[in-house]
């Protein structure tokens, strides 16, 4: 028995020895399965891994791609975008041509109608006045072409050569001065004074022209060149111009318009009774008409006129009780009227 427990005891370390042998063997094993699964794992790792890289450098690729892909598209965009703005904008200035050109038209339209209606009315006038008073209608077309004449003087001021019969018998209005003043300056400058335009002046604006200082320079001992060339009408006109211009100054500032009227009413006798009438019954004034007398020489060219006008001064003198100055200028005026018929009376000898 007792060997049989030291058997026992001797035989344990050997036989678990032995276990343990067997047991490292075992794990051994297992160990070297597990390493060989390590490995196997391993394998499919790096397999894994190898995908994992391809794939990321396939979705690098599709990423890229897509991303070029966005840009392109976002470029095509931005041009789409700007060919839209231009478009919008060629667009838009197309459209307010259109609609400049709709205004333009509408209002040429309603011009067009407005001066249609104008016509109609003054188409309605001018037929009212043929059938009711032609002769205003006469005036009114003889004064439009008046006034054109005028207007064409003063752009071709050698157009009075064409106009002067015209306007030498055409009533001409107090607004018409300027125009013709403006003619006759330009016709001045270019071409010296012509006869023409002084006597159209003298002729329509004797009182403006004299009040006219570069107009009455021009006109200076005109009068008498052209009293020949005026009517009776005119002459009077002419003097009533200078009895104006003397009852606001005085006349000694008309001292030689004066002497050339009344040279030229003695040349012309026929006018000196009516034109010396209308001068001394524009004068009105006691004092003016003195003044005038006074201021006409008493030259023998001026003579036979001067004694007319003087006979009508005489006989307006109160003849109860003569001022001084009545009798004086009586006195005078029987001087100049034996005068004058001293001449005469000498004139007919000599045609006898």
């Amino acid at each position: 028995m007792y060997r049989l427990i030291i058997l026992i005891v001797f035989s344990f370390p050997t036989l678990s020895l032995a276990q343990r042998n067997k047991d490292s063997l075992n794990s051994l094993d297992l160990l070297k399965n597990r390493v060989s699964q390590l490995e196997g794992l391993n394998d499919k790792l790096v397999a894994i891994n190898e995908r994992l890289a391809f794939q990321e450098k396939i979705d690098s690729q599709i990423a890229a791609g897509i991303s070029n892909q966005l840009t392109a598209a976002n470029n095509l965009l931005s041009l789409f975008s700007v060919i839209f703005a231009v478009s919008a904008i060629l667009i838009g200035v197309h459209v307010s041509k259109i609609e400049r050109r709709v205004s333009a038209m509408h209002r040429r339209n309603e011009l067009l109608l407005s001066q249609t209606e104008s016509i109609g009315k003054d188409t309605s006038k001018l037929n009212d006045k043929i059938q009711n008073d032609i002769s205003g209608l006469y005036k009114q077309l003889k004064r439009e072409e008046t006034v054109g004449f005028l207007d064409r003087m003063i752009k071709i001021p050698g157009e009075i050569n064409n106009l002067k019969d015209f306007l030498f018998s055409r009533e001409l209005l107090p607004e018409d001065f300027l125009k013709l003043k403006d003619a006759f300056l330009l016709h001045q400058a270019e071409n010296g004074i012509m006869s023409d335009y002084q006597l159209l002046m003298i002729q329509h604006f004797y009182k403006q022209a004299l009040k006219d200082k570069d107009i009455r320079l021009a006109l200076k001992g005109k009068l008498l060149v052209n009293f020949n060339f005026l009517y009776e009408h005119e002459a009077i006109n002419v003097s009533r111009s200078i009895a104006e211009l003397v009852k606001e100054n005085s006349a000694s500032e008309y001292q030689d318009e004066i002497k050339d009227l009344f040279v030229g009413l003695s040349l012309r006798k026929k006018f000196a009774s009516p034109v010396t009438s209308a001068m001394f019954a524009e004068l009105k004034q006691y004092f003016k008409q003195v003044e005038l007398f006074e201021s006409i020489p008493d030259h023998e060219s001026a003579l036979y006129a001067k004694v007319r006008y003087g006979y009508l001064l005489v006989h307006s003198f109160n003849k109860l009780a003569p001022s001084e100055e009545q009798v004086r200028i009586t006195n005078h005026f029987k001087i100049l009227s034996d005068k004058l018929d001293d001449i005469e009376n000498e004139a007919a000898k000599k045609n006898s």
